[in-house]
């Protein structure tokens, strides 16, 4: 028998005992983690991307069309200003632009009733 008493096949056997003790069994806690910081960190990349997707629905260059109304409202259109705030998305940044007549009211008049 070697030293420390154990029996030299297999390496996990009990002191002289045949086939012994099954190797102890492995922890799946690391795999777990693993796989938990790996799904956390794909579900942060996915609204990371949509958020910026989404965020620039409505802002300045997402819409061709909405940027030509809202370069007008700027120029001193009011109608152009009233059409941009018809025309844009709900709580866009061309809704509030054409709202507040190109940032010359505080908004919530129309713009071809202001004298500027």
């Amino acid at each position: 028998m070697p030293a420390g008493g154990y029996a030299a096949a297999g390496g996990y056997g009990a002191p002289g005992a045949y086939g012994g003790y099954p190797p102890p069994k492995r922890s799946n806690t690391g795999l777990i983690v693993g796989l938990a910081v790996g799904g956390a960190v794909l579900v942060l990349i996915i609204v990371v991307v949509l958020g910026n997707v989404l965020g620039n629905r409505g802002s300045y260059g997402s819409d061709p069309e909405l940027d030509r109304l809202y370069d007008q409202c700027e120029a001193g259109d009011n109608q152009a200003c009233d059409d941009l705030y018809n025309e844009s998305p709900a709580n866009s940044e061309y809704e509030e632009f054409g709202d507040t007549c190109g940032g010359r009211t505080s908004g919530g008049t129309w713009c071809v009733n202001e004298d500027f």
